[in-house]
């Protein structure tokens, strides 16, 4: 597909505005709905303006000014040159993403001629091998992440003021301390559409692997009501965003009222409740649940578990009645103290809950 071609069925299918865009303290670079709507109301005193970025809508007024340096002949200048004008247009004194990895972005810094500071909020995990498709050190003013162990990962791939702050929309609320004696509850990986997914493997370091394995929920939740039935262990499930818990019930084989429905809002103050965080797959949620101060325990599918790990917050046997019920009552009879004093990896990330978000308030103000 030749360049000219791109950005023509690019202008084709993009929806479109003719507006001058509004000057603003603060633009924020891409549409993360849930991240934007809490960084307006944290910042309900600033200007904010949200410059979209995923070719879903372009502004004519915006397009029409940055003709004059307009180059068909690189479909990367086109868009560059599009998204420096609408800048100049807007002046903020900050530019923020929680996208962290789109070059457009870091390369918008380069090309941008104004006093302007650029900075990413974290809003996901991380891992090793997140900026692999990043080739140099790019050049930022501020990086806010989660931890150290982010931290560091930033650092290999940015040159940039990193300011830990825990996690910006866990941060605005407020932790309410759990009354509950014995209770756990587990975050769901489920989707209805991870069922055909499922009969698929996909391959990751020669291994045919399923990366949300929700048969290993069903066992897992299978063997947590049978436990709940033999003991004084209460168990729910908080199910993913939107996820129709009559659906789930029946794709499980249990009760509704073990279900949580999550309408985006409230995990922060479901995971409060509760004494043992359960986790059968990845969420940005076990970071969020250490920050405010929880006990978390992975179980996962043993081939997805890292050999000779030795971490007792991780659960490593097979996964049957007798094993799982001596590693959840182990875990539910140890003080918080004691397991993150035992837990020296996650002891650091213990209480990084920032309530009102101090720290980036007092650098963005």
């Amino acid at each position: 597909m030749s360049k000219i071609f791109k950005v023509f069925l690019l202008l084709f299918k993009c929806r479109y505005v003719f507006k001058k865009p509004n000057r603003a303290d603060i633009l924020l670079y891409d549409q993360g709905q849930k991240f934007n709507e809490t960084f307006k109301q944290v910042f309900s005193k600033k200007k904010v303006e949200i410059l979209l970025v995923r070719y879903e809508e372009l502004n004519l007024y915006v397009l029409i000014k940055s003709l004059k340096s307009l180059n068909f002949s690189s479909f990367n200048s086109f868009f560059s040159n599009y998204l420096k004008t609408y800048c100049q247009i807007v002046g903020p004194e900050w530019i923020l993403t929680s996208t962290d990895y789109d070059k457009n972005f870091f390369l918008l810094k380069k090309i941008l001629k104004l006093d302007v500071k650029f900075a990413i909020i974290q809003r996901a995990p991380i891992f090793p091998n997140h900026f692999d498709h990043l080739k140099k050190i790019y050049l930022l003013d501020y990086i806010f992440c989660f931890d150290k162990k982010s931290k560091d990962i930033y650092e290999k791939h940015f040159d940039a003021h990193i300011t830990l702050i825990g996690s910006f929309r866990s941060n605005e609320v407020p932790i309410k301390k759990n009354k509950k004696i014995k209770s756990l509850l587990v975050i769901s990986g489920f989707k209805k559409e991870f069922i055909l997914l499922n009969q698929k493997e996909t391959k990751i370091n020669d291994k045919s692997i399923k990366i949300t394995d929700i048969f290993h929920e069903k066992k897992l939740i299978s063997l947590l009501r049978e436990l709940s039935k033999k003991s004084e262990i209460k168990f729910k499930i908080l199910l993913k965003p939107f996820v129709d818990t009559k659906f789930y019930s029946e794709f499980n084989n249990i009760d509704e009222n073990f279900c949580i429905y999550n309408d985006g809002t409230l995990a922060y103050e479901t995971v409060d409740q509760f004494n043992v965080i359960i986790f059968p797959n990845d969420s940005a949620l076990r970071f969020e649940s250490i920050y405010r101060g929880k006990k978390i325990c992975i179980i996962r599918p043993l081939h997805q578990i890292k050999e000779n790990i030795n971490l007792n917050y991780i659960f490593t046997e097979e996964l049957n009645y007798l094993n799982i019920s001596n590693f959840l009552s182990s875990l539910l009879q140890k003080d918080e103290d004691i397991f993150f004093n035992e837990n020296t990896d996650l002891k650091d990330m213990r209480n990084l809950h920032d309530f009102k978000n101090t720290k980036i308030k007092s650098i963005i103000n």
